[in-house]
Formats: structure tokens, sequence, C-alpha cells
């Protein structure tokens, strides 16, 4: 059950909170993912085909929160609620549209795309640190199979991929701990998330 969400910023907040966003203010970014997750709750049972899947249809529409966030230009004068509010929704459609197709849902394991290096990263790496809204978007069951399913993984890719999700690094700071390029660490790290994906999905 999905509990304790923090409320909606006034427009004054979120205009301040937009501001500081478009300065590179990653605390801003954070704030803006947070206090629109009850948004991306009522979309979830709008579209969530059962009420039984809504949690797992909060998870995919936190892909669409975290891509709208990353991706807002207030210089276009769409309102953010707006602008995550189609996000949110293509995300949820096409996994209504995966639902129809395969009776389950997957998607809360495809990849998003994070930072100044484009980098992608799963959900369950933009969702950590241990907050409320994380531990009731993903289950104890699923976080246990993520992290047995990494510790399978060969051990330059289990590095890796662990420094990339539980450190918060970037690829060019684990590519100067092994003393490789940035290239070359990003596509040890993309290869361990294809793996995770076949293994998860």
């Amino acid at each position: 059950m999905i509990t304790k969400l923090p409320d909606i910023l006034s427009r004054d907040q979120e205009k301040e909170a937009v501001e500081r966003l478009y300065k590179g203010d990653t605390k801003a970014r954070q704030l803006l993912i947070e206090r629109n997750l009850k948004l991306v709750l009522y979309l979830a049972k709008k579209f969530s085909p059962s009420i039984d899947l809504v949690e797992e249809y909060f998870a995919v529409g936190c892909i669409g929160l975290v891509n709208a966030v990353n991706t807002y230009n207030p210089e276009k004068r769409t309102k953010l609620p707006t602008y995550i509010s189609v996000c949110v929704e293509n995300e949820m459609k096409m996994e209504f549209r995966r639902y129809k197709k395969h009776r389950h849902v997957t998607s809360i394991y495809e990849p998003v795309t994070y930072g100044t290096e484009n980098e992608e990263i799963l959900l369950v790496d933009m969702l950590k640190n241990g907050e409320d809204t994380a531990e009731t978007a993903l289950s104890n069951m699923l976080r246990r199979r993520i992290t047995e399913e990494i510790n399978n993984l060969e051990t330059k890719e289990r590095e890796i991929i662990k420094r990339k999700i539980f450190y918060d690094m970037s690829y060019t700071q684990i590519g100067k701990i092994y003393g490789v390029s940035q290239s070359s660490a990003c596509n040890v790290g993309k290869r361990a998330r294809k793996k995770l994906r076949r293994k998860l999905i």
C-alpha cells in the first residue's frame, strides 16, 4: 500500500524549485520528483487495469516523472504538472499495451536517461536510498531479487554496476578507479544492465 506521499508544491514553491533546477541544483530536482509523486499516484489509479496493479503502475509512472523533471524546459512555457502528466501517461499507456499483450508488468526495470552524460540507469537507481516512497513502490522481494541478480554478474560488471547504483558514481569516476575510459566503463555498465533486464523481465 502506497502511503506517506508528500504534498504537492505550491505554485511559488514550484517556480522557485524549477529555477534552481534549471541552474543545475540536484536538490531541486529531487524535491520536484518527490513532491509530484501524488500526481503519479492519481494517474496510476486512473490507468491501472486492476486495483492490484496500482503500485506497479505507480512505479512505471515514476519513470515518466523522472524523465519529465530531467527534460523539463521552462522556456517552452509548458506548465510543469502538465508536462509531467504527459510523460507519466505515455509510460502508463505503453505499460497498459504490454499488460494486454503479456498480462504482467515489466517496465519498472526499463532504463531511463539521466545526468549530463546521458547515462541509462534502472528505475531502482533513481528511487534508492531507502525513502518511504521507494519502499512502497518496490517490494522487498523485488529488491532482494535485484540484489541477487547483481551478485550473479561477472566480477567487473558487478563492481561497476554496484558503484553506479549504490554509490551514485558517474562512469567517468568509475573509469578512473579501474583505469579505463568513461566509454569503456559505460559499455560494461550497459552490458550488465542488459543481463539484469533479461533476468528480471
